[in-house]
């Protein structure tokens, strides 16, 4: 930038003369290095102002970001553990059916193996019975053969 010491040294001034050009150029230099300078302030300025809002905003931001972050957390804890929960009471339910359930299997089993045992019972009691039936059917008919061979034998010993 063309400053106020570049206008000296190009300038007669060092010489003591002015001329009125000398004078509007070094009075221009002054203002435009002025101008610079409050520029240069009210850009640094607005930087830092920029700077501390942009800080505030990401601070309050980011506290906004820990806040879901938490919350999130504590939704997705309460979540789980609600499902334990619900896991555990499905568990819980699953095995008083599955118990229940084998107590009347085990109910089941023993009234098929007394109904069985019953059953078999009564086919022996059945053959039992067919058994003797045939030993007293069996008994008449040698009787009664015994019978005839001693009728025959009568009649013929006489």
């Amino acid at each position: 930038m063309y400053n106020y010491l570049q206008c000296l040294a190009s300038s007669s001034w060092h010489k003591g003369v002015y001329s009125m050009d000398d004078l509007s150029q070094i009075q221009m230099n002054r203002y435009r290095e002025n101008e610079y300078k409050r520029n240069n302030f009210e850009l640094r300025k607005m930087k830092a102002e920029n700077y501390r809002e942009y800080q505030k905003v990401a601070k309050n931001n980011e506290a906004a970001l820990s806040s879901l972050e938490k919350d999130y957390g504590v939704k997705v804890s309460t979540l789980e553990n609600d499902l334990e929960q619900k896991l555990q009471d499905l568990r819980s339910a699953h095995k008083e059916r599955i118990d229940e359930e084998n107590e009347r299997l085990d109910a089941e089993l023993r009234n098929l193996k007394i109904t069985h045992g019953d059953q078999v019972s009564e086919v022996k009691a059945s053959f039992k019975n067919q058994l003797d039936e045939m030993e007293q059917s069996h008994k008449e008919t040698l009787e009664t053969a015994k019978e005839k061979f001693n009728k025959e034998k009568s009649r013929w010993d006489t």
